[in-house]
């Protein structure tokens, strides 16, 4: 609740009406990472802060560099609990709900900054154009102008 005082609001929404939308985003995008509180169940190795998720994230989280791994074991030895910080970069080959495909981002990495982008990273124009054309209200358009084209 928010003091009377106050002259902003609250969001005339709750986290339990958007969470479906987050679980579908993220399955779309194929973000990595670990659930730390499925339904309610809290999940080992993933945020224990984090508020309940209808489902884990679609990929694994992204292998941790030696920084992150060294200070995992610190905060462990200190009775914390750390987690992989989720991400938009797939951490195995990924094919999304749309039927969207693409590569692992280990394996891209090796390649050059244009293909790596497109094996790895979800852009949204490939997120959603294999679904978006079944969408009755989907209209496609030639050419797309910027504001600055615009004037």
């Amino acid at each position: 609740m928010l003091p009377d005082d106050m002259t902003i609001q609250d969001w005339p929404v709750n986290y339990d009406e958007l969470e479906p939308y987050y679980d579908r985003f993220e399955k779309l995008c194929g973000t990595s990472g670990k659930a730390g509180n499925i339904r309610g169940a809290k999940q080992e190795g993933g945020n224990p802060f984090e508020g309940w998720r209808s489902s884990d994230y679609p990929t694994p989280p992204l292998k941790q560099g030696l920084g992150a791994t060294l200070f995992a074991e610190a905060a462990r030895k200190t009775g914390h609990s750390p987690f992989p910080q989720p991400a938009s970069n797939l951490s195995e080959a990924y094919e999304n709900p749309l039927e969207s495909k693409w590569g692992n981002a280990l394996i891209a990495a090796s390649a050059n900054a244009l293909v790596a982008g497109k094996l790895f990273k979800g852009q949204p124009a490939d997120l959603c154009a294999s679904g978006a054309v079944e969408v009755p209200e989907f209209q496609s358009a030639d050419r797309v102008r910027s504001h600055q084209d615009q004037s």
